[in-house]
């Protein structure tokens, strides 16, 4: 019975010798491990990890029943290329296939914490090339953890954040191979870690963070992009990222940079902020030797601030369009700044120094050829020895800054400043400007005369005069914006004897002459008519006139010897008109008809007036609303007064004992109304 079944099953599937197929086919390791191929048609592909050598694999393979292969799989030594094989049936048919090996990458879908050698072998033995989380090297506290991580070099790339913990204390050569992280977190200084440098390390998606004085150098070769980088180090010498393009923030203190290779970044979309100081309080610390700093690819970058490198010589970032802020602090040796094709600075560019040591006095030319709008400040004071300012295109600037040190100014252009700062007049800027919001100017060495006539003022025109340089001033006709004041100070010199002539200025808010000791005699604008809100004068002067002035918004005078004053043409004083003066006698007001509050007399009694007897200087007025009549030694006679109460200006309401008292005669409503004008 067995014969028989065995020879009628022979007979139901008979050997022909046409099979000619590749039936299995595998990679295999030294060590034994087996990489299987898939077989689709007449293709096999095989899908070994990137850190296998391809040149260590040994070819295992299953074919048809008495069908042979040539090669000989067995014999190949080098898998990196596509091989091909002929399989041959018993009979003669043959069939190709094409052997395909790739790489793929062993990832691990979770966080890594290696804080013993241990924990490194056992992480080793998965052979894992992607961690699709956090890697964490060391314990964060406690003794020494970690001395080597070698068995690291397959890994490819860390998602997330790779720490770095003070307890290792080995260094990051393993890591050769990386070329992506999530971030870099340095915490701490560890003992052995002098160096970082990461050969292949394209990406950090978000910060490389350092806090660690035990690392002298940083070199990654192959970055493009970062997101974050913020480091503080006192041992830090060298940074090098030569191929870095893009960043989103640079903020770091390194006190002892020597070197930093950053020449390709294109883009740092918020900040560049590098400071060279140990601290605020201890200078001596302080010993960056860094002498260029070179950023000549960057054309965008939202804020710069470069500080406290005592010997950097040159700063180039000679791409940049636009930025936010520029600011220059305690440098002391620049001799060159390179901002060729600036174009806009949102807000300010600054030059600056805490401490007198680190002004520049090296900087003689500071230039920006294309920059045409200052957003914010524009303040080069720290440069103290500037000989020459070029902005040839500039049009605007909110606030500037016109020093003294500076022979040559090129800003043909500027048209518009919202507050100018001038220690100097320069008839060259001036010539050309339409609008000033305030103009501030102090020690100007200027001699001669001022022409701002053909500028419109939104604010204020202060000038202090520390000499009798400037000799005129022309002004607009009207200047009425927010402030509308126009200010002479002398800068309590009582060896500047005259005010300048001024000239052109019809009506104001307000006109101010103060700290003028040394002026005998204010004589106002003749083209003056109104000043809407203030008109006040601090001086030494013993005459006060005004031939053409109109109208007041109020008038206080303060000098102590003035003895004489005259407004002929005054008619309207609407708010306080304030006439104290111990020796004032002489009054010129001819014309006045209309006061808000009246003052007429001294402050005290022992600061008296001590001349006027009569009020017939207001004898044409008709309107007052409040008015004090006090501390008139000899005072006694009221009837310049009498057209105001015939108009009912002088009320019972506004003229009593405590408005009117402490004169030669004090007379009440009653006498007033009985015309009781002159002390009986």
């Amino acid at each position: 019975m067995l014969v028989l079944f065995t020879f009628a099953a022979c007979e139901k599937d008979p050997f022909n010798g046409t099979d000619n197929h590749m039936l299995e086919f595998s990679l295999q390791q030294a060590d034994g491990t087996t990489y299987g191929g898939e077989i689709a048609g007449n293709t096999v592909q095989l899908y070994i990890p990137s850190s296998v050598d391809k040149a260590d694999l040994t070819a295992k393979y299953v074919l048809s029943e008495l069908a042979t292969v040539s090669p000989d799989p067995a014999t190949v030594k080098d898998w990196s290329t596509e091989q091909t094989f002929t399989v041959t049936s018993f009979n003669g048919a043959q069939r190709q296939y094409s052997v395909k090996v790739a790489t793929k990458d062993v990832m691990l879908g979770e966080s890594v914490y290696l804080r013993t050698d241990k924990d490194v072998e056992e992480f080793a033995a998965k052979k894992i090339e992607i961690i699709n989380g956090n890697l964490i090297i060391g314990a964060p506290a406690g003794t020494d953890s970690i001395s080597n991580i070698d068995a690291l070099a397959g890994l490819k790339e860390v998602r997330y954040k790779l720490t770095v913990n003070p307890t290792y204390k080995g260094d990051l050569q393993a890591l050769q191979n990386l070329k992506s992280i999530g971030s870099l977190l340095v915490n701490g200084s560890p003992k052995q870690l002098k160096t970082i440098e990461l050969p292949k390390l394209e990406y950090i998606r978000g910060a490389l963070s350092l806090q660690s004085d035990s690392i002298a150098k940083i070199g990654f070769p192959a970055l493009v992009s970062v997101e974050n980088i913020s480091m503080t180090s006192v041992g830090l010498t060298e940074f090098s990222t030569p191929e870095l393009r893009v960043m989103d923030n640079f903020n770091c203190r390194l006190p002892q940079l020597d070197k930093l290779d950053m020449k390709k970044v294109e883009t740092i979309a918020r900040g560049f902020n590098l400071n060279g100081g140990f601290s605020w309080q201890d200078y001596k610390q302080v010993t960056p030797t860094i002498k260029e700093l070179l950023l000549p690819a960057l054309t965008r970058c939202e804020g710069m601030t470069i500080g406290t490198f005592l010997a950097l010589e040159t700063i180039d970032v000679s791409k940049l369009t636009q930025t936010n802020a520029i600011t220059f602090s305690n440098l002391p040796a620049v001799t060159t700044i390179k901002l060729n094709e600036l174009n806009t600075i949102t807000t300010n560019l600054h030059a600056e120094t805490n401490m007198s040591t680190h002004a520049n006095p090296q900087l003689a030319i500071f230039e920006a050829p294309k920059l045409e709008t200052v957003g914010g400040e524009m303040n080069l004071e720290a440069f103290v020895n500037l000989k020459t300012v070029k902005f040839p295109m500039l049009k605007t600037a909110d606030k500037f800054r016109i020093l003294t040190s500076v022979q040559h100014w090129d800003m043909g252009k500027l048209e518009e400043v919202g507050i100018l700062y001038a220690y100097n007049y320069v008839p060259s800027i001036f010539k050309n400007l339409k609008k000033i919001g305030s103009l501030s100017m102090d020690k100007s060495p200027y001699e001669g005369e001022m022409d701002l006539s053909h500028i419109e003022f939104g604010n204020s025109i202060s000038i202090i005069m520390r000499d009798a340089g400037i000799t005129a001033i022309k002004l607009p006709k009207t200047f009425n914006g927010n402030e509308g004041l126009f200010e002479i100070n002398l800068a309590s010199n009582p060896s500047i004897k005259t005010l300048p002539q001024i000239t052109g200025l019809e009506e104001c808010k307000r006109f101010q002459i103060s700290n003028a000791p040394g002026v005998d005699e204010v004589v106002l604008p003749s083209s003056l008519r109104k000043v809407s809100e203030q008109l006040s004068i601090s001086a030494g002067a013993r005459s006060v006139s005004g031939e053409r002035l109109q109208e007041i918004g109020a008038l206080t005078l303060s000098a102590n010897n003035l003895t004489s004053m005259s407004f002929p043409n005054l008619e309207t004083v609407t708010g306080k008109l304030s006439l104290f003066g111990k020796f004032l006698e002489s009054i010129q007001l001819p014309k006045l008809t209309s006061v808000g509050r009246l003052e007429i007399g001294g402050s005290y009694s022992g600061w008296q007036n001590e001349k006027l007897t009569n009020l017939n200087f207001l004898s044409t007025l008709s309107s007052v609303g409040t008015l004090e009549i006090k501390f008139c030694k000899f005072l006694t006679d009221y009837s310049g007064l009498k057209k105001a109460l015939d108009s009912g200006s002088i009320t019972a309401e506004n003229w009593t004992a405590k408005t009117v008292h402490d004169n030669a005669y004090n007379p009440t409503f009653e006498d007033l109304k009985a015309g009781r004008y002159v002390k009986p």
